[in-house]
Formats: C-alpha cells, sequence, structure tokens
C-alpha cells in the first residue's frame, strides 16, 4: 500500500522527496517541532493523502499505510489493532529509530 500511494512523493525508504520524509532523522525533527500525536498524524493522513487523490483510500489501507510508516521508524507493535481509536494511544514522542 505504501509503496503504490505513497513512495513516489516520499519515496520507498520514506527519506522524503517532494514530500516530507516519514522516518529518519528529519522524520525525528518534525515530531520534535510539531509535538503530533499518533491520532493526529493518521488523522492528517486520511483526510489530505495521498497528493493526487486525498481522502480516496479505505480506512483500513490508511491504516495499514500508518502502521507500516510505525514499523520502519521501529515503534513497538501494540497488543491491539491499529483503528482511529487506538491511534489516540500511540505516543510519538520520544522517537525510538535510529537518527
Amino acid at each position: 500500500m505504501y509503496d503504490a500511494n505513497c513512495a513516489s512523493c516520499h519515496m520507498t525508504d520514506l527519506s522524503g522527496g517532494s514530500g516530507p520524509a516519514l522516518g529518519g532523522a528529519k522524520f525525528k525533527s518534525y515530531l520534535d517541532f510539531t509535538k503530533i500525536t499518533g491520532a493526529q498524524l493518521l488523522s492528517f493522513i486520511t483526510a489530505q493523502m495521498p497528493y493526487q487523490a486525498p481522502g480516496s483510500l479505505k480506512p483500513a489501507e490508511y491504516q495499514s499505510i500508518f502502521a507500516y510508516i510505525l514499523q520502519k521508524n521501529q515503534y513497538k507493535a501494540g497488543d491491539a489493532p491499529l483503528t482511529d481509536q487506538t491511534a489516540a494511544c500511540i505516543a510519538m514522542l520520544p522517537y525510538p529509530g535510529k537518527s
């Protein structure tokens, strides 16, 4: 899902291109600056992405993409499936990934 809908702007390695980085030091810096929550980030992705067709994916597809972004940034998986409600429990800071 990520490769088909996000990689053209955010790159396959999440390093950013025409869209911002979704992984690594640049993503950590974004999180540090904005203090965005997991629920806020998922809500933004759901409403605004993909750039060429905002809101065009199914909720489960957005959740899958967000889970992939979290996994690639070394966030630990929780005990409950990722949903809009459980995203509220995700602490984006401190950032666990390698810088």
